[in-house]
Formats: C-alpha cells, sequence, structure tokens
C-alpha cells in the first residue's frame, strides 16, 4: 500500500500541472463539485466481474464531491468500452468511460459541479446543427492535452442543447484487454466517424467537430 504522502503528493503534481496550464486544479474542482445541489447523483455502472473497479470509482467520487453515488450491476456490455460507465443525473447528455484516474479526474469532478449548477462556464448558449443523438467521442488519457480537451468539451456541452458526449479513457481500454480505435490522444471521433486528432483551443472548436 502506498504511503499517505505519496498519494497527497501526487495531488500536489495534479494540481501544479493544471495551474500551469491555467486550467482548474483539482482543488479548485473538488471544491465546485461539494457546491453542487444535493439532488446530483452519479451512477457507475459495470459487469459484475468489474464490481471491484467499480466500487473504487464510487468511492473515489465520493470522497472528492461528497454526492451520492452507486453502482448498478450491467448484464452486458460493449466490447469497444472500457468499464466502468459514469453517468451523472442532471447531466445526461455526457457519458464517461473508464476510470477516472490522475488528471481525468479534475474534469470529471467539474461535470458533477456543472450537474449540480455549481460551476456555470462562461460560453454562451447557441445553435448547432448537431442531430438530437449525435455522438462525439473524445479519446483521452491521463495528460495535460486530454485534460484540456475535456475541459472545452464539457464547456462546449454547456453551450449546445443536443448531442451526446463520450469521454473515453483509452488507457482503461488497453488495461482491459481492449484496442482503441486510435493512435494519438485527444483523438475526437465525429458523428459522422472523421478523426480528429487535436488539442481544441475553445469550446466553439469542439462544437464545429460536432458539424462534422
Amino acid at each position: 500500500m502506498a504511503h499517505p504522502w505519496l498519494a497527497e503528493a501526487r495531488l500536489a503534481v495534479i494540481d501544479f500541472l493544471l495551474h500551469a496550464s491555467k486550467l482548474p486544479t483539482l482543488a479548485e474542482a473538488r471544491q465546485l463539485a461539494r457546491k453542487a445541489k444535493d439532488k446530483t447523483r452519479v451512477i457507475i455502472r459495470a459487469t459484475h466481474d468489474k464490481t471491484q473497479l467499480a466500487e473504487r470509482t464510487r468511492k473515489l467520487i465520493t470522497d472528492m464531491a461528497q454526492v451520492q453515488a452507486r453502482v448498478e450491476a450491467a448484464s452486458k456490455w460493449s466490447k469497444q468500452l472500457p468499464q466502468p460507465h459514469i453517468a451523472i443525473k442532471g447531466l445526461e447528455r455526457l457519458h464517461f468511460y473508464g476510470e477516472p484516474t490522475d488528471l481525468l479526474l479534475p474534469p470529471l469532478l467539474l461535470a458533477i459541479a456543472l450537474a449540480g449548477g455549481a460551476w456555470k462556464p462562461e460560453v454562451k448558449r447557441v445553435e448547432t446543427r448537431v442531430k438530437t443523438h449525435g455522438k462525439l467521442l473524445l479519446y483521452v488519457t491521463p495528460g495535460l492535452p486530454c485534460a484540456k480537451a475535456i475541459y472545452h468539451s464539457l464547456q462546449a456541452l454547456h453551450a449546445t442543447s443536443s448531442g451526446e458526449l463520450y469521454i473515453i479513457n483509452a488507457e482503461s481500454m488497453i488495461q482491459q484487454g481492449l484496442k482503441p480505435p486510435v493512435n494519438t490522444v485527444p483523438t475526437f471521433i465525429t458523428p459522422s466517424g472523421r478523426k480528429y486528432t487535436m488539442t481544441p483551443r475553445s469550446p466553439s472548436e469542439v462544437i464545429e467537430l460536432w458539424n462534422h
């Protein structure tokens, strides 16, 4: 078992990297998530053989965000997606697949804060040509470019009224014996199937991808 000071040092490094990149830090995201409305709920889904993984994810979320989270068993699972699946009540258009490890945790906490009304990105709500069920897939690993891509993608989700965002941890896929459909991250796969390996500079760039 790792010593507590090692875990604290790891969190400190994460915050340093995020702060240096002008992104919300883990401490800031955790504070916002803890201000989320009491009705905010998080559901972690996984198959029976991944129950331990789902429980670990649930504990991490409840420790960090202090919101209600529960684990639900799934009878079947797509071979193209890693476990677990994290869903947030109030932000049903967002789907997070895989473990929210290291630099992927702060964006997830921001998503919880967004669903609970504690985080309100300063982006104008826009109308896009996204089809109601259009899915934008974002493949990531726990790194700064991916954290930035998720950050702008969450703001894009907030600014639009349709389309679904799938954030998929490619590292979790590899650990679970799955082959990611991308070689480099962050990579977006648009509703039409086009691939774009890029770190968006703004939410508007993400919104544009939903139109491709």
